[in-house]
């Protein structure tokens, strides 16, 4: 088996920085592969393919396919090869923001965990304009694929929005959700950071505490211009993957 790539020479220098570069490069381009499914038989090629695919040293390939083992992304068995373990959700960043394509929707389960009514914080009432401790719905909730969770999220709804969803629980993604009961989403404003996973979330999530977590706040404005939903979200960084597409504005 012949990499798709066409023989890529990699470093092959001799001091120990040189190995660890070439080895670092090399898992970067097997990563790639992998997450993009490019080995759909679930077994990345053998050593020796890879050196020629690659034109990297058997040290260089053993290193680069140890990276991807320590990440989590690979399994090594003697005398059966190194098997792909991890299958990462690909994701539109559309997706987050509510607008994809119902046949670009990734098929994600809800697990509700909370349904209640509450008194806002001030930073939530700033941003949704609302008076300081006026009431919101609080609707938390775990996203799986099949049974695995990939999310939890916690959004805070503010009446008279919330009004529509107060008596109506979750069974389905929350844009699909808003719009069942008659809620539009003209507008989300995202910000997006790095979280290490902190216990309560890591058992929810079922991860190690201190795992990598994409972080998320969201702010939903209806058709009309008004905000409505401030939303907290944690997404699994080993099990998500965000595309996006941008070009020139004409």
């Amino acid at each position: 088996m012949t990499s798709r790539l066409g023989a890529i020479p990699m470093q092959r220098g001799t001091s120990a920085t040189g190995r660890a570069t070439a080895a670092r490069r090399l898992r970067d381009l097997l990563r790639a592969e992998l997450l993009r499914g490019g080995y759909p038989d679930g077994r990345l090629p053998s050593e020796l393919e890879l050196m020629a695919a690659y034109g990297a040293s058997r040290g260089t390939v053993r290193d680069a396919l140890s990276l991807l083992r320590d990440e989590g992304l690979v399994r090594r068995l003697t005398g059966t090869g190194t098997l792909v373990i991890a299958d990462p959700a690909p994701s539109r960043l559309s997706e987050f923001h509510g607008f994809a394509a119902s046949q670009d929707a990734s098929p994600l389960a809800i697990r509700p965990l909370e349904h209640a009514r509450m008194a806002m914080s001030p930073m939530i009432a700033r941003l949704l304009d609302r008076p300081i401790g006026a009431d919101c719905l609080a609707i938390e909730y775990i996203a799986l694929r099949g049974s695995e969770p990939l999310a939890m999220v916690i959004n805070y709804v503010a009446w008279p929005h919330a009004e529509a969803l107060v008596n109506e629980p979750q069974r389905i993604d929350f844009f699909s959700y808003l719009r069942e009961n008659g809620l539009t989403v003209g507008r989300t404003d995202m910000i997006f950071d790095a979280r290490p996973a902190d216990a309560s979330v890591a058992a929810l999530l079922q991860i190690p505490e201190g795992s990598p977590l994409l972080g998320f706040e969201q702010v939903i404005v209806d058709d009309a211009g008004i905000p409505y939903d401030f939303a907290v979200g944690y997404a699994r960084g080993d099990r998500m993957r965000l595309f996006s597409q941008a070009s020139t504005p004409r």
